[in-house]
């Protein structure tokens, strides 16, 4: 195993002997001994790999701005969850609620995640599309 904190240097660095690869942060003598040459192999399979086969980037964050909006539209799981007495935590999951403004953030259209479904979709779905149709 790597520590986590190696991970950032050897894909800055990609190393490419064993003398280079110990010398990364808190790279393990003994992780280099046994897999330092799988290690470099790897790095070296990684930098051939055409530009199109790359992953996709990951998305990026949302602003600090929409903290106000998110609260508004938790606010919406609130009332639900209010209203059939169970907790607000098992209605909307924070992860779902970045979705939904990830899909159309900062000027719409807004679409409900996948995450938000069955019953949940039903009784909130249109609420919270609302939310983001009304705000300034």
């Amino acid at each position: 195993m790597l520590r986590e904190a190696s991970l950032w240097p050897l894909a800055r660095t990609q190393p490419r002997d064993l003398v280079a690869l110990a010398r990364i942060e808190d790279m393990h003598p003994r992780t280099v001994r046994q897999d330092g040459e799988t290690l470099l192999e790897l790095i070296r399979q990684a930098a051939a790999t055409p530009e199109q086969d790359w992953p996709a980037p990951l998305p990026e964050p949302l602003p600090l701005e929409v903290s106000g909006l998110l609260k508004k539209l938790r606010a919406v799981g609130q009332r639900e969850a209010k209203e059939l007495e169970i907790a607000p935590e098992l209605m909307l999951r924070k992860k779902t609620l970045e979705a939904l403004l990830k899909s159309g953030y900062p000027d719409g259209p807004y679409e409900l995640p996948d995450s938000l479904r069955g019953w949940r979709r039903v009784r909130m779905g249109q609420a919270l599309l609302d939310v983001l149709e009304k705000r300034p």
